[in-house]
């Protein structure tokens, strides 16, 4: 880290103690996605972003900074937006820059967006979209599902989303105003609503 960004850590560290944060998990879990930010070779501006974020949180509230910070390293460590037993959602891309409205928010320009889950697995093509980490939601723009996972062609059968949005926690997803394609049976798309959900493997 720079002189400014080492700085900027000491800051945020002596803004926690005065908020009367702890060793664990809160300090111990900073330290951790700092380590990871410099292990992934993460950007400068990536950094500035982040920092803010940061800064702006502690100034609002203890309540979601070690929420925030876990995900965070789990996106520098693997691209992981959200991880538990049962589940996993990942970003196929590290293009991504960090804001902060009212909650922080990590903006993905263009990205395949991939859940995990029993041994399954759910996938939305060339997508957009802004994740609110300490809400668990991503909200989409555009992208492609298909039907590959069940054998059947993703030239044939295919799906073009428009806006949608995932509660992360949950194997499943729902988006309005799909354009349905299915060229082994109707000559023109169909519009409609789709819900996408994770099966157990047998």
């Amino acid at each position: 880290l720079s002189d400014k960004q080492m700085e900027a850590v000491m800051n945020n560290c002596k803004t926690m103690l005065k908020k009367h944060m702890k060793a664990f998990p809160d300090f111990r879990n900073y330290i951790y996605a700092l380590i990871s930010f410099v292990q992934t070779n993460q950007s400068d501006a990536n950094f500035d972003g982040w920092q803010r974020s940061i800064e702006k949180l502690l100034e609002k509230t203890n309540k979601y900074f070690d929420t925030y910070i876990t995900i965070c390293n789990g996106l520098f460590l693997n691209n992981t937006l959200y991880s538990s037993a049962s589940t996993r959602w990942v970003s196929m891309s590290n293009v991504y820059t960090f804001e902060f409205d009212t909650l922080p928010k990590i903006i993905f320009p263009d990205l395949t967006l991939k859940d995990y889950s029993k041994g399954d697995s759910s996938i939305i093509y060339n997508t957009q979209g802004v994740y609110y980490p300490t809400l668990d939601m991503f909200y989409g723009k555009g992208g492609i599902i298909n039907w590959k996972r069940a054998g059947i062609s993703p030239d044939t059968v295919y799906a073009e989303l428009k806006d949608y949005s995932i509660k992360v926690t949950g194997d499943q997803f729902s988006a309005d105003s799909v354009t349905f394609y299915n060229k082994l049976y109707f000559q023109k798309p169909m519009q409609g609503r789709i819900t996408d959900k994770i099966q157990a493997a047998i």
